[in-house]
């Protein structure tokens, strides 16, 4: 049997040997490779990773930052897809479950413990650690029995009203294994659970790992830098630039196996009306416990769509204005075209064609002009008179400076 990449080194007696080949793996990890691209340049993380976790083991791997070690717990719970190499847990190929029903077996099979809590502010404790059952849709009155009866086995129960945020890290880190525990999955993952913890609250909480671990028979994957914990582990793995150097079995596994396929017991299948209605009230508690905050929120989106919409509005008026003045600008919709002095161009027919077909141009009328000197009863000017056919005053009207317009009832007199 092998563990770990090439060169790996196994410390594990023969008898040992056999007993653990006869128990299938809870999880395999065959030649996982994972890179990440940093500008155009691809770094290499998981370099051939190999590694099988059998029910029941308490597995603690370590290694020094940036050896990968989170990267693989990533990748074990289907959140990053590995460039080579498969991942089988539970019997299932991990990336072959489809992306949108993963979080489902996620949900199921894994428990996770991360170094941050990464409480939800507007919950207490009691519905924190419920939190992931009301994901599956379990009602309201049965997350929170199940919440307050594994609160009470961690001794917690007293800070189930509280907000989590006030606690120390010790507790705030225990309640964080009631909440991974709360759905009864047969793994748990725990990534640097300790790192922000003093010594004494470190203790404890792998005091309470080691515990499940035995007790319930719970298979733990932990991840750290602390070399320590080596005595809680039943499989210490040792892992460097992106391959696994080290397996270490250091103590046998009953080989006892029980059911860990489909529902665990704990777990609830609710209606979608039950999660519905979770996230609506945690949205209303969150809107209590942050009035202002949600307030100042709500009302600065509804100015800035507000404002947004008067400018899209202004700036429409603006263009229409724009566009309807410069339509009936009359400088715009007619020009004057006249030869001047010159006897080498003439308007004739043939011009007159030539310009009509210019792109832009829709009519071309012809306008006659007299220049001559007006006068009567001894005063008169100097002027020119204009003829334009009535077509033209289509697009551009007259102006009547002074006096008023005349028809053929009185075109006698004006003659």
């Amino acid at each position: 049997m092998a563990f770990g990449g090439k060169g790996t080194q196994i410390d594990i007696s023969g008898d040992l040997r056999g007993k653990m080949e006869k128990q299938k793996p809870l999880l395999e990890i065959k030649n996982v490779k994972k890179g990440f691209f940093v500008g155009k340049e691809k770094v290499e993380v998981l370099k051939g990773v190999n590694l099988e976790v059998k029910q029941g083991e308490f597995v603690v791997l370590i290694g020094p930052s940036g050896c990968g070690k989170s990267t693989l717990l990533n990748v074990i719970l289907g959140l990053e897809r590995p460039d080579e190499g498969e991942v089988r847990a539970f019997g299932k190929n991990v990336y072959a479950i489809e992306e949108e029903k993963r979080p489902s077996f996620r949900l199921k099979n894994f428990g996770v413990i991360y170094q941050q809590p990464n409480w939800i502010k507007a919950l207490n404790v009691i519905e924190n650690v419920a939190f992931p059952l009301s994901l599956i849709g379990t009602t309201h009155k049965k997350a929170m029995q199940k919440a307050k009866s594994i609160l009470y086995l961690f001794k917690a129960d007293k800070f189930e009203k509280y907000n989590p945020m006030e606690l120390s890290g010790g507790e705030q880190q225990k309640l964080c294994v009631c909440r991974a525990l709360i759905t009864n999955p047969p793994m748990i993952l725990a990534d640097e659970p300790t790192g922000n913890l003093d010594s004494v609250s470190a203790e404890d909480l792998m005091y309470d790992l080691k515990l499940l671990n035995g007790d319930s028979k719970k298979t733990m994957v932990m991840v750290t830098h602390n070399p320590d914990y080596e005595r809680y582990a039943t499989k210490f793995v040792y892992m460097e630039d992106g391959v696994i150097k080290n397996v270490k079995i250091k103590e046998k596994v009953s080989e006892e196996i029980t059911d860990i396929q489909g529902d665990n017991g704990l777990i609830s299948r609710g209606s979608f009306w039950a999660k519905q209605w979770f996230f609506v009230k945690l949205s209303l508690k969150s809107f209590r416990r942050y009035k202002m905050r949600a307030l100042l929120t709500s009302g600065g989106v509804a100015l800035s769509i507000g404002f947004i919409t008067f400018l899209i509005s202004l700036s429409y008026g603006f263009q229409k204005l724009t566009t309807e003045g410069i339509k009936n600008m009359e400088a715009f919709q007619m020009l004057d075209v006249e030869t001047g002095k010159s006897k080498v161009v003439s308007i004739d027919q043939g011009n007159i064609d030539k310009i009509s077909n210019t792109f832009g141009v829709e009519e071309v009328y012809p306008m006659l002009s007299l220049a001559g000197f007006f006068g009567t009863e001894g005063d008169g000017f100097d002027g020119v008179v204009y003829g334009r056919s009535m077509e033209s005053f289509r697009i551009q009207l007259p102006r009547i400076v002074a006096g008023q317009s005349f028809s053929s009832e009185n075109a006698e007199e004006v003659i």
